[in-house]
């Protein structure tokens, strides 16, 4: 039988990852990568290192749903997506590029749990939400690669193609226009005959 959660998941005591953040670490979090984002984008560029969704993601996590009182933050992906309003997909990239700025720590976590299976109680292992943990950037964070748009397979094999062709794909069927005054009077009406 296949197990249900990823590699790397463990029994975790959240106490070990968590600490509460003060008022003045949070907004040092939060400044920090806001100017690692601003120093990583390329000019006339939309994405740093960090991503506009990153720092979406991380201003979620750390004002949402980090509780105060002992620094306890494990929301689920869907949870982070309803505050968000961004895409699972996005969420998940966010994370990785948060975790591999060294921003986040993301412990993932296992639980036991009593389920009903057919009227039968069973004590199983599944994966619960992940733990987050807050921390300033490495150093070296800024040297990361900047994500960039992907093209997919078959607009790359287009657009080689068309090089190889030397014309370009829009023009080829462009369709000829004539502008001209046929049959036109002085005013854009018919001509008298």
């Amino acid at each position: 039988m296949r197990n249900r959660f990823r590699r790397g998941a463990a029994f975790v005591d959240p106490r070990q990852h968590c600490r509460p953040l003060t008022r003045e670490e949070r907004a040092r979090v939060l400044s920090l990568a806001e100017s690692l984002e601003r120093s990583t984008r390329p000019k006339g560029g939309r994405n740093g290192v960090v991503s506009q969704p990153g720092l979406r993601v991380l201003r979620c996590l750390v004002l949402g749903f980090q509780r105060a009182a002992d620094g306890l933050c494990c929301p689920s992906i869907e949870a982070i997506q309803k505050a968000t309003g961004l895409a699972r997909s996005t969420v998940c990239e966010a994370l990785a590029r948060l975790e591999r700025c060294g921003i986040i720590k993301r412990v993932r976590r296992l639980a036991r749990r009593i389920i009903n299976f057919g009227g039968l109680a069973r004590l199983t292992t599944v994966q619960t939400s992940n733990l987050y943990s807050f921390g300033e950037p490495h150093p070296t964070a800024h040297l990361l690669p900047t994500c960039k748009p992907r093209r997919s397979a078959a607009a790359r094999l287009l657009s080689n193609l068309a090089k190889s062709l030397s014309f370009r794909a829009e023009s080829a069927f462009r369709p000829e226009t004539t502008i001209g005054f046929q049959n036109r009077g002085e005013f854009g009406g018919a001509a008298a005959v």
